[in-house]
């Protein structure tokens, strides 16, 4: 869930502090603006001046994987840092789950402590598992996240 007026996402700092405050500015999460095929430009003309929106289209993503280029969205200085260290160990697999350490070749008997059936590996405990997948479910449907069919990931 990324903020478009109030969070740092784009390299020009949070949109706010760039664009006249109007009173009736919706809340707007980033992911409005965004399709399978890249920004919606038209969708931004309706809030942006154009210099803003040229800028905004000029920042590379990941389709493919589901958004933005991760370094900006993890390295950010809206970001904690321990928040930032944890999602750089979380996407190159150096959590300390069961399944990483096992393919490190230290030979442990893998059960998640969740639901007590799959092997814990980071996929099903942050995607596919069932208590992630209620979590999903619930601030999904709140905070606007699109859920991604499995096959994507």
């Amino acid at each position: 869930m990324v903020d478009f007026w109030l969070d740092t996402w784009c390299d020009i700092g949070p949109l706010r502090t760039l664009v006249p405050a109007d009173k009736d500015s919706p809340h707007f999460l980033v992911a409005k603006f965004l399709g399978r095929e890249g920004w919606n430009r038209d969708s931004l003309l309706q809030w942006l001046p154009d210099h803003l929106i040229d800028s905004i289209v000029d920042i590379p993503l990941d389709l493919e994987g589901g958004g933005f280029s991760m370094h900006g969205m993890v390295w950010n200085r809206g970001v904690p840092l321990k928040m930032s260290i944890f999602s750089w160990r979380l996407l190159r697999n150096y959590v300390p789950l069961d399944s990483v350490l096992c393919r490190r070749g230290l030979p442990l008997v893998s059960r998640c402590p969740c639901c007590l059936e799959d092997e814990k590996s980071v996929l099903h405990l942050f995607v596919n598992g069932p208590v992630a997948w209620e979590v999903w479910g619930h601030f999904g449907n709140r905070f606007g996240i699109l859920r991604l069919p499995l096959e994507d990931l």
